[in-house]
């Protein structure tokens, strides 16, 4: 898998909270896998974007 994308993201949520969270997500092409940093009422969103196919060349690998 390659690392081919980072996003940031804040956000407010109801509440109070201090902690950290990890969600992931993949589908066929892509695997994103977020962290979440919880500060008080303030979500830090880091999203870390995969391309799970190989390359070899101008062509994925295991395709003609």
């Amino acid at each position: 898998m390659e690392l081919t994308r980072i996003e940031f993201r804040v956000g407010l949520f109801k509440g109070v909270l201090l902690g950290l969270r990890e969600y992931d997500f993949e589908s066929e092409d892509v695997k994103e896998k977020d962290i979440v940093i919880y500060l008080g009422m303030v979500q830090f969103i880091v999203t870390l974007i995969y391309n799970k196919k190989e390359y070899e060349g101008d062509m994925y690998k295991g395709e003609e």
